[in-house]
């Protein structure tokens, strides 16, 4: 038997679950609670806007905290006007233009490979503070029950455009057990 899978982006349409692209439902009678959420597939995304806290700052998306963990070891003031408490522009500008900033600095061979060993392990702790702390995006990530949560990316290549997002389901679990 098929799992029933979701599959979100940040321009992610406000239909009905199961009918997304690539998307399955075996019932959809389980998924009333995720319907009844608008764009319920954007707030899985990281361009969502709530405010949260990671770290002892505030981010207005999970990409501003994801570009600013990266750019932290690399320029401090980079790092910092991500956060809201620099009251930066770009603390409240959307996700789009936070993923804008990724190649203000060039990381080099050996960042960049020290950055995507420790990525993964942020993701899933950003991912972490968002759903614990914004009450409309907990709701949605519980409403998805057991399905598989997948993440469109809109410039990859095709049949490389899909990525299980196992760091949200993990997640999922966590806010069930507490």
């Amino acid at each position: 038997m098929q799992p029933d899978r979701f599959v979100f982006y940040s321009k992610s349409a406000n239909a009905v679950p199961g009918s997304g692209s690539h998307e399955f439902v075996e019932d959809l009678d389980i998924y009333v609670d995720l319907a009844a959420i608008p764009h319920w597939r954007r707030i899985l995304g990281n361009f969502y806007e709530c405010a949260f806290v990671y770290e002892n700052r505030t981010y207005h998306t999970l990409e501003h905290a994801l570009q600013a963990k990266k750019f932290q070891p690399i320029d401090q003031a980079l790092f910092e006007r991500f956060s809201q408490e620099s009251h930066s522009t770009l603390a409240f500008q959307g996700g789009l233009e936070a993923r804008k900033m990724r190649k203000t600095i060039m990381l080099t061979t050996a960042q960049l490979a020290k950055w995507d060993q420790e990525k993964i392990a942020h993701v899933e702790n950003m991912q972490w503070a968002k759903f614990s702390q914004c009450e409309k995006a907990r709701k949605a990530l519980l409403a998805t029950q057991q399905a598989e949560l997948w993440h469109f990316l809109a410039r990859a290549p095709k049949g490389k455009n899909l990525q299980h997002w196992t760091s949200l389901e993990n997640v999922r679990t966590r806010l069930r057990q507490e």
